[in-house]
């Protein structure tokens, strides 16, 4: 595995679309009391796609209160988001992927979310951003992945947070980190690897940054890291 900073080529398997996914899970909050009624009626929200549960859920957010960052203070559960930005060979942003519907996936069809966890109650990842390589070479040349926490918890409270990067075909690791530490206590966001094009080459890179949530993350990626 790589140590920080540490870059290698992505060996990933040229067959198909030369996919790799990169998946982010957590553990539940263990819930007590009215939490527990709160969870379990997050879960049932995440299970079903009635349209009976999804007013459910929209007439639910009249009543969520937020801090001055749009971060959801009275939810007990740890939502976590994983997001992708796409960059030019030039390090202009083009793209990005993150949980919400309209954002699953880009323009090309090179990579896509798995969808919105709001609990880490899946027994795999909880969230997965998938890449297809082979698609991706001709319009990006770079991409970062970011998590970033939904709800007034830093990562430091967040138990078995992880974040991997593997080949879907042979299902081998490039990266298996987790997040917990001294270092995620005080922050909101994690800044996990940047993937991206050298030559006819595809390299990984672990970037391993904990911060704060910036104005703007293109602009803030393509600043510290491109």
């Amino acid at each position: 595995m790589l140590n920080k900073g540490e870059s290698k080529i992505l060996e990933v398997t040229e067959k198909a679309r030369h996919r790799v996914v990169a998946g982010m899970s957590w553990d539940p909050v263990e819930p007590t009391g009215t939490e527990a009624t709160s969870q379990f009626f997050s879960s049932v929200r995440e299970a079903l796609n009635g349209d009976f549960v999804r007013f459910r859920a929209n007439w639910g957010r009249l009543f969520r209160k937020f801090d001055d960052t749009d971060r959801e203070v009275k939810d007990p559960n740890y939502d976590i988001d994983l997001y992708c930005y796409a960059y030019g060979e030039d390090g202009e942003f083009i793209a990005l992927v993150d949980p919400t519907a309209w954002n699953a996936i880009d323009e090309e069809g090179a990579f896509y979310h798995s969808g919105d966890s709001g609990t880490g109650y899946s027994k795999h990842d909880d969230e997965q951003i998938h890449l297809e390589l082979k698609t991706s070479k001709g319009h990006y040349h770079h991409f970062i992945f970011v998590a970033e926490s939904d709800e007034l918890h830093k990562f430091g409270k967040v138990a078995q947070a992880r974040f991997r990067v593997t080949d879907c075909m042979s299902g081998s690791e490039f990266l298996n980190i987790n997040l917990s530490g001294k270092e995620a206590q005080g922050h909101y966001a994690y800044v996990f690897c940047h993937i991206y094009l050298n030559g006819e080459k595809w390299h990984i890179r672990y970037l391993g940054d904990f911060c704060d949530k910036p104005e703007d993350w293109s602009e803030y990626l393509t600043k510290k890291y491109l």
